[in-house]
C-alpha cells in the first residue's frame, strides 16, 4: 500500500510487535469537508482537535483517525515520521479500535463468564 502524500497516517500496532516487516495503521482525514462544513464521523472515528502537537508538527485543523479503516502498511514504504499522538488521544483511538474490532465485547463476555464460574 501506498500511503498518499497529502495524509497523515498512525501506527496502530504495539511496539512488541514491530520486528515485522509490515505494520498496522490507519488514517487522519479532515474533520471537514471541501466546503468547510463539519463532517460527521464514523463511529468508529476519533476525533483529534486542531493544533494537537504530533511532535514535528501540529495539526492544521480537526481531524478524525479513521479507526474503522485498518490498513497493512510496508516498514519500507514509511518515509517520515512526525511524531506521536498525546496519551490522551490514544487512548480514545485505544477504545475505538477495541470498539471497532469487538476486543471490548469479548472483554465482556469473558468477565460475565468468569462470574458464572465463580
Amino acid at each position: 500500500m501506498e500511503v498518499p502524500k497529502d495524509r497523515f497516517w498512525l501506527i496502530v500496532q504495539s511496539d512488541e510487535v514491530r520486528d515485522l516487516q509490515e505494520v498496522v495503521v490507519c488514517y487522519f482525514t479532515s474533520a471537514a469537508d471541501a466546503n468547510g462544513r463539519r463532517r460527521r464521523p464514523l463511529t468508529t472515528d476519533a476525533l483529534i482537535p486542531k493544533g494537537t502537537d504530533l511532535g514535528k508538527r501540529k495539526l492544521s485543523a480537526d481531524s478524525f483517525v479513521r479507526c474503522g479503516k485498518l490498513y497493512s502498511a510496508r516498514i519500507s514504504g514509511i518515509s517520515e515520521y512526525e511524531g506521536t499522538l498525546p496519551n490522551s488521544y490514544m487512548i480514545l483511538v485505544d477504545k475505538q479500535l477495541k470498539s471497532c474490532l469487538g476486543l471490548d465485547t469479548l472483554a465482556r463476555l469473558a468477565a460475565s463468564s468468569k462470574k458464572k464460574k465463580d
